[in-house]
C-alpha cells in the first residue's frame, strides 16, 4: 500500500488543507487551518484581530508562490546580464583603441559584476506588498485577499527608528522624531559621502514600497528630501556609478526592488 502525501498529488483546490502562520500583534497568535475562499481579513479577525501596539503599516504578508516567481525572474535578470557581461568582455580586445580605454572598460564590467553578486545574495522573501496606509489601523484595512497555503502574516509593534544605509558617513538606526523628514536623517548619519550616488538615493517604506526622487516629487510639496519618514522606514545612499554600468542600465535599485519585490529583502543584505 502507497500512501502519498498531499503534495504528491494535484488535489482540487477546494480539497487542499491550507494552513496560514499568524505572528505578532495578533489577539491570538498562531497557525490556523484557511477555510476554502477564506480572506486574510476575516482570518485575522477570527484570531482575535489587532493588539493595541499593533502597527498594521508596517505588517508583512510572506506567500509561497511569491517567494518562487521572484526567485525564477531575478534568477533569469541575472543569466540574462551576465550572458551581456561575457559578450562584451569579448568584444574588449577589438574596440578598446588604446590601454587607458581598455582598463576603463575592465573596471566598469567588474563594477557590474560586483553589482550581479550584490543581487545574487539577495534572498527573496516573497512578501506582497499591502498598499496599506500610515494611518491605517484596523482590520478592515488590509486587502481582500484569499488566503493561499503556507502564507504567514507578521504584524509587528510600532518600531521606533529610521534606518540609513549606503553611502553614508555613519549608517544605521536613528531614533524617529514625528514630522522628521529625508533630509533630516541624512544630516543625522553625517550626509552622503563623495561615492553616493546623491540623485538616486531612494527610501524603502515599512509598509515595503519603494520611493525615488522621480516618484516622489509628484506627491510631496517639498520634495523627495523634505518627505516626512515613517517608523520602520530606510533611507538607501547607493554608490555611484560609471554611466553604461548594470545598475545605470536599469535605470536604477529602485527599479530592480520594485519590479521584483525585494525591497525589504534587500535592506537586510545592506544593512552593516
Amino acid at each position: 500500500v502507497t500512501i502519498f502525501s498531499q503534495s504528491d498529488l494535484r488535489v482540487p483546490e477546494v480539497k487542499q488543507t491550507k494552513f496560514v502562520r499568524l505572528d505578532g500583534e495578533i489577539g491570538a497568535a498562531g497557525v490556523y487551518r484557511a477555510k476554502e475562499g477564506q480572506r486574510l481579513r476575516d482570518l485575522v479577525r477570527e484570531a482575535g484581530g489587532l493588539t493595541p501596539s499593533a502597527y498594521l503599516y508596517g505588517a508583512q504578508l510572506s506567500r509561497v508562490s511569491a517567494r518562487a516567481e521572484q526567485q525564477r525572474r531575478l534568477d533569469q535578470m541575472i543569466a540574462e546580464d551576465e550572458r551581456n557581461l561575457d559578450r562584451r568582455a569579448a568584444q574588449l580586445a577589438i574596440t578598446s583603441t588604446t590601454a587607458n580605454e581598455l582598463a576603463s572598460a575592465k573596471a566598469n564590467l567588474e563594477a557590474e559584476r560586483a553589482s550581479l553578486d550584490l543581487l545574487r545574495r539577495i534572498q527573496p522573501d516573497g512578501r506582497i506588498v499591502l498598499n496599506l496606509h500610515p494611518d491605517d489601523t484596523t482590520v478592515d484595512a488590509l486587502p481582500d485577499l484569499t488566503m493561499e497555503d503556507g502564507d504567514q502574516l507578521y504584524v509587528p509593534s510600532v518600531p521606533a527608528t529610521v534606518t540609513v544605509i549606503g553611502e553614508v558617513y555613519n549608517q544605521g538606526s536613528f531614533l524617529r522624531t514625528p514630522g522628521t523628514t529625508v533630509n533630516s536623517y541624512l544630516r543625522n548619519a553625517g550626509g552622503p559621502t563623495r561615492d553616493a550616488d546623491k540623485g538616486r538615493i531612494f527610501v524603502v517604506r515599512a509598509n515595503g514600497g519603494v520611493v525615488n526622487k522621480d516618484a516622489s516629487s509628484t506627491f510631496w510639496s517639498g520634495g523627495f528630501d523634505g518627505m516626512v519618514l515613517m517608523p520602520g522606514d530606510a533611507v538607501i545612499v547607493p554608490q555611484q556609478t560609471d554611466k553604461g554600468s548594470f545598475v545605470r542600465g536599469l535605470k536604477d535599485w529602485t527599479t530592480i526592488l520594485f519590479n521584483f519585490g525585494l525591497a525589504a529583502a534587500a535592506v537586510k543584505v545592506l544593512s552593516p
